[in-house]
């Protein structure tokens, strides 16, 4: 019989591997246990636990901890796993990932599959989010990606660099050419377009704002996150 888990990166799937193991330990005490994974396994291995008979009745539990991951093992699966749904003992798996045909072999064949969805990545915030909506001169936006920003654990610090770049390359493209700004065209299109937003004034001010604003934090004249959140809301 096999009792498979599907983890998928999901901390719930090994939290679930170490219940039915614990769950088998209590329903049989008395039941030899055998543990394999990647390092220790191999299929004459399993062939002979799928085989083998307790002397004094019931079964015994083979623990096969990510053991597809052993090259020769992986690859017999399709030709193991019919002989241990067929065995009188337990084979207990835990896997990171399954081919979806494996998986469904074993339910086929009568064994359980506990599969646990892939957990949700958060892509890394970026910088330049910020930027952008200082850019486009759109005070929420600005004041949500700050937001987003300081809960994804950006430091203020690392959204000046980006913020200084981007007001420089709107203010090289409304005093230059496409040509003569050395800015790749794509670039300089999206700098010449945001900067309509601001007459050319109000983008060398705020040139010069953010410029000097590292040296004024050092020298203590102004705190960065102050600073910060009043350049949003004055924008």
């Amino acid at each position: 019989m096999i009792y498979c888990v599907i983890g998928n990166g999901n901390p719930k799937g090994l939290e679930k591997y170490l219940e039915l193991k614990r769950r088998f330990a209590e329903k049989y005490p008395e039941s030899s246990r055998f543990h394999y994974d990647a390092e220790t396994v191999s299929v004459s291995a399993l062939m002979e636990r799928a085989l083998e008979d307790t002397l004094f009745g019931g079964a015994y539990l083979i623990l096969c901890q990510r053991v597809g991951e052993h090259l020769e093992v992986g690859a017999a699966f399709p030709k193991l796993i019919p002989q241990l749904l067929s065995s009188p003992n337990h084979f207990l798996m835990y896997e990171e990932k399954l081919d979806a045909k494996l998986v469904a072999q074993i339910e086929r064949g009568g064994g359980r599959v506990y599969s646990f969805p892939a957990l949700q990545t958060i892509s890394p915030y970026s910088p330049f989010n910020f930027s952008s909506a200082v850019a486009a001169r759109d005070r929420r936006r600005a004041w949500v990606e700050l937001m987003r920003a300081r809960r994804s654990g950006i430091a203020d610090e690392a959204l000046l660099n980006p913020l200084i770049w981007q007001i420089k390359v709107m203010l090289i493209a409304v005093q230059t050419s496409a040509g003569e700004s050395g800015l790749k065209p794509n670039v300089y299109g999206s700098a010449q377009r945001a900067a309509r937003n601001y007459s050319f004034e109000e983008l060398a001010e705020l040139s010069f704002r953010v410029s000097s604003l590292h040296p004024r934090v050092v020298a203590g004249e102004v705190e960065m996150d102050i600073e910060l959140e009043s350049l949003v809301l004055n924008l």
